[in-house]
């Protein structure tokens, strides 16, 4: 199975459900499958439905009986998951996206009574909406997951992809979505930190895209120290909460945008790697108009490696920062330097 990330994946996707194919990711728990199908539905203006196929019963995908007294025979009814032909599309809405979720963790059973869904477009003895697409998504044995081996007829039928992470990619994402830049610039200095999850003890906390953004909740906006070792402990394991946490406390000793702004061009540069890092992430966030200057004055002197991450991590954070002219002569300076 094709390995690709999901930064890859989304233009794939995008061309694939517009050509009415049903794509089948594969990946570990908590990598970000799900949240991708809901970007996607975004973009392609339909309402998301999240369906769990691991919490149903087969009869749900035919529906329930009932007595037509009018036609005088028994009739299957729909849940209201699968919008049929009948349903008019939902107000600002192109149509619905279903997204077929925890489908090789769900019970065999289960996983048939699909198939009619995702191969025929029918839900009992109706057809699906034309304007319904649809998406599913499933863990992998190796990572300790209840699941079920998949049909051959499923496979056949569906584009199958197994997803693999990223922290670049995750951290790009985390800019745009207001992660703690603590968060992101450490993963950014320790990407195999990213996923952390052992098959083995898969009921062990283990570090992942949702537990780090659960983790970025939590701190948000509020010093970290050691005694945040059992709050963060608890999303993304002991291990990685205890080498963050040494991390986070980097951030008391670095100096301030105001020490810098005396003499950018001159202030001493950390030597350090791991300062660097933390030092970076923390001027790409308090950024603004009035200091920018001084800050690309100051951060350019850094390893080149880190003046490349550093303009994206600062343009992701203060996209109204890119246009101007001193960022414009940033990137073309640094592009004919490091390019």
């Amino acid at each position: 199975m094709i390995k690709v990330t999901l930064k890859q994946l989304e233009p794939i996707l995008l061309r694939q459900l517009k050509a009415g194919i049903v794509p089948f990711l594969h990946g570990k728990p908590g990598i970000g499958k799900s949240a991708l199908f809901m970007a996607l539905a975004e973009k392609l203006e339909l309402q998301y439905i999240d369906v769990r196929l691991a919490d149903m019963d087969p009869t749900e995908f035919a529906g329930f009986p009932r007595i037509n007294d009018e036609k005088g025979y028994a009739e299957y009814v729909p849940l209201n998951l699968f919008p049929t032909e009948s349903w008019p599309l939902p107000k600002g809405k192109r149509g619905w996206l279903i997204g077929l979720d925890e489908f090789s963790s769900a019970p065999k059973a289960v996983q048939v009574a699909a198939y009619k869904l995702v191969l025929d477009r029918m839900v009992g003895q109706r057809k699906l909406h034309p304007n319904v697409l649809m998406v599913a998504a499933g863990n992998l044995s190796t990572d300790g997951a209840i699941v079920e081996p998949q049909s051959s007829a499923i496979t056949s039928r569906t584009a199958n992809f197994e997803v693999v992470e990223s922290a670049p990619d995750w951290c790009e994402w985390a800019n745009n979505a207001g992660i703690d830049h603590r968060i992101t610039s450490f993963l950014r200095f320790k990407p195999d930190l990213i996923h952390t999850l052992n098959p083995d003890t898969p009921e062990e906390p283990y570090a992942c895209a949702r537990t780090w953004h659960k983790s970025s909740d939590c701190i948000v906006g509020q010093p970290v120290g050691e005694g945040d070792t059992a709050l963060l402990a608890s999303l993304i394991g002991e291990g990685v909460a205890s080498v963050f946490i040494q991390y986070a406390d980097i951030y008391k000793e670095l100096p301030t945008l105001k020490q810098i702004r005396q003499d950018p061009k001159n202030y001493p540069v950390p030597k350090r790697l791991d300062i660097q890092w933390a030092l970076m992430g923390s001027l790409c966030q308090q950024t603004t108009e009035d200091n920018l200057q001084d800050v690309i004055d100051y951060l350019d002197r850094f390893p080149d490696e880190l003046v490349v991450v550093a303009m994206r991590d600062m343009f992701a954070r203060q996209p109204h920062l890119y246009d101007l002219e001193e960022s414009q002569n940033w990137l073309n300076t640094a592009a004919a330097r490091v390019f």
